[in-house]
């Protein structure tokens, strides 16, 4: 699901190369325009999914409820029940179909004392709902982000890796 109007056909190729005509044939591709819409492909999503599809990719989940609120601002309660409503439906719908659903959220700035900080929109209902979450940071090389894994199902510790994003994905620095 898109639902920034962010997609890139000609991103998919730089990394997926020699396999284009085989992933090309398994992506589905969604696009909300408003939050509503969100709704409908969330609860449909189990019915889109084939025992081949084993990833279902949210980009952005909280951009169209962040626009929703921005429209009417007094219907957050209402708005933040939905959200966690449709992040219930995706967690449920990952285990029952085994497929692995990937979020990302929108951030925004958060004043700590002296310092600003980012952090998800809807922080604690996707944290809630979510068995992992690895949180994205620039650096101060801008050929390199640090990417914090905060939550696993095993509980273990905070762990950062450098990553480096180019032309044929994403790699551990440490591996080159």
């Amino acid at each position: 699901m898109d639902s920034d109007g962010t997609f890139s056909a000609e991103r998919l190729y730089q990394i997926i190369r020699e396999q284009k005509q085989t992933v090309v044939e398994r992506v589905l591709l969604a696009r909300p325009n408003d939050f509503r819409e969100q709704s409908t492909v969330v609860d449909q999503l189990a019915q889109y999914l084939k025992d081949s599809f084993k990833l279902a990719v949210f980009d952005t989940i909280t951009s169209l409820y962040r626009l929703r609120i921005a429209e009417d601002s007094s219907k957050v309660f209402e708005l933040n029940r939905e959200l966690n409503r449709q992040l219930a439906v995706l967690a449920q719908t990952a285990r029952t179909q085994r497929v692995v659903v990937l979020l990302t959220s929108q951030v925004h700035g958060v004043l700590n004392e002296n310092t600003i900080t980012s952090e998800p929109v809807a922080t604690r209902v996707l944290k809630f709902w979510s068995d992992t979450v690895i949180a994205l940071k620039v650096t101060e090389n801008p050929e390199r982000i640090q990417a914090r894994v905060e939550k696993n199902p095993s509980r273990l510790p905070p762990t950062t890796l450098d990553l480096i994003i180019d032309g044929t994905g994403i790699h551990d620095c440490s591996l080159r």
